[in-house]
């Protein structure tokens, strides 16, 4: 008898788990589906409804088209009824990698919401500093064309970071210093720089030193060619390249400069026969 009663007793306390079971199921399915009713009904009112979009900051893209996929998500929704066009659901992470798609030259999306109805979007872009260029029509200096007619080919923009973002229009002229790669080599290893930082800043900080001391000895810097090892040659719209080290003081280089340019301007043929000035090895100066 005992044992009869044990295992009814069992059996009654097994049931009444598995009714406990079912009535916490319920509970937590009509509390969600009272949720559900109410953010279907939230989202239902025209007082949450974002009503304005705003883009800002835009330069070189299109506002237009950054407002017309942040308008396309308005209409989005989640859980088959409930609408996104709310300050809560709406969907910032992917309207923003939308955006991003849009462009290389965007750099970064913030979305804000000044109030519940009116979100602005302020988009940075990256600003050019120089052009990257993967080659030049001149492969070396033993070549008849003058230094100052060599143009770079296949060119992208580049932040001050070194750090390459789109492609570039072919100029006529140079509104932008153009930094060649050290061969052409690297046109074939990597088919396009975008995405790449190819200059380290402090790199690019020390070329940026000689291509702003050559400005204030009146030489207006065309191009750098990466030479490997520091060593770059710039070109400055003169029938003459110069050879420079990164390395060494620009300063000393570019006073050294100074009086080489004095020293062919006394000459009979004012320099014209030079096709190279030297500059890599201190006060030792070679011309070609």
């Amino acid at each position: 008898m005992a044992l009869v009663r044990k295992k009814l007793k069992s059996r009654r306390a097994q049931q009444e788990r598995i009714d406990k079971t079912f009535a916490c199921v319920a509970y937590v399915l009509l509390v969600i589906s009272a949720v559900y009713l109410v953010c279907i009904w939230a989202s239902e009112r025209p007082s949450f409804f974002i009503d304005s979009v705003v883009v800002e900051g835009t330069h070189a893209t299109s506002a237009d088209s950054i407002k017309a996929a942040a308008i396309a998500k308005l209409v989005d929704k989640t859980l088959f009824h409930i609408k996104r066009n709310n300050r809560l659901l709406y969907p910032v992470a992917e309207m923003e990698s939308d955006v991003y798609s849009l462009s290389p030259r965007i750099a970064n999306v913030k979305t804000v919401f000044d109030t519940r109805t009116h979100v602005r979007i302020i988009i940075t872009e990256y600003t050019p500093n120089f052009l990257y260029c993967m080659y030049s029509d001149s492969t070396t200096l033993e070549t008849s064309t003058p230094p100052s007619d060599h143009q770079p080919k296949d060119c992208y923009f580049a932040d001050e970071k070194g750090y390459v973002y789109a492609e570039a229009p072919e100029y006529i002229g140079y509104p932008f210093v153009a930094i060649v790669a050290s061969s052409s080599e690297e046109a074939v290893t990597h088919a396009s720089p975008v995405g790449m930082s190819v200059l380290s800043p402090e790199d690019y900080a020390r070329i940026r030193l000689y291509i702003d001391d050559l400005s204030r000895v009146g030489l207006t810097t065309h191009s750098v060619t990466l030479l490997g090892g520091g060593d770059i040659r710039a070109e400055v719209g003169m029938p003459w390249v110069i050879l420079l080290a990164t390395d060494k003081d620009p300063d000393r280089a570019i006073a050294n400069l100074g009086v080489v340019l004095a020293n062919l301007e006394k000459s009979a043929d004012k320099g014209r026969g030079v096709r190279e000035i030297d500059l890599r090895f201190g006060n030792k100066i070679f011309y070609k």
